[in-house]
């Protein structure tokens, strides 16, 4: 295979995908889905660290379990959220496994 050598472009290079003075990744997409796909790392990784193995949010109820057995509070039911919006919910499941 054979390639051959092409004039190079007149527009100047691409600026790199991460800032040098902030460390940050420059995209186009809103910070808000971003900061959600951290959160529920953070999330996972509390849960993890739990024990918890299984976790979904239906509704306003957050249920958890460990290895096949429900968690519920006061030994009957399931811990209730009061946030409403997405990304407020992640927050308080958060916090929520935080005081675990």
């Amino acid at each position: 295979m054979k390639f051959r050598r092409t004039r190079r472009s007149q527009h100047p290079p691409n600026p790199s995908p991460t800032s040098r003075k902030t460390g940050r990744i420059a995209t186009a997409a809103s910070p808000t889905p971003i900061q959600n796909l951290l959160t529920i790392a953070r999330i996972k990784d509390e849960a993890a660290s739990n024990q918890i193995t299984s976790m979904e949010i239906s509704g306003q109820r957050l249920m958890l379990q460990s290895n096949g057995s429900p968690i519920l509070m006061d030994g009957s039911r399931h811990p209730r959220l009061t946030k409403t919006r997405p990304g407020e919910k992640l927050d308080e499941v958060l916090e929520m496994l935080r005081n675990f």
